[in-house]
């Protein structure tokens, strides 16, 4: 599992941010984006290409995300991409 796991390239303090690459595991879906803001202040995030959709927190599931993510304080967000 470790081979399927990037962590993003940029850095923000406070902010671990990485992609799965789900798909080649059997996984429905493609990649999957985890970002983990540590910080008491939202974070934009670069995110791969593609058109993401959110996962969780899912009470405003969000579709057609696209180049960067805004993370909330103390967050997980988990996005994917479809296969």
């Amino acid at each position: 599992m470790a081979e399927l796991i990037r962590f993003d390239e940029e850095k923000i303090p406070g902010l671990i941010s990485y992609t799965i690459q789900s798909g080649k595991a059997g996984d429905s879906w493609r990649k999957i984006w985890v970002g983990i803001n540590a910080n008491t202040e939202a974070v934009d995030a670069k995110i791969p290409d593609g058109c993401w959709t959110k996962a969780f927190p899912e009470e405003h599931s969000i579709s057609s995300i696209r180049n960067s993510y805004n993370v909330s304080p103390l967050q997980l967000v988990i996005l994917y991409l479809d296969s």
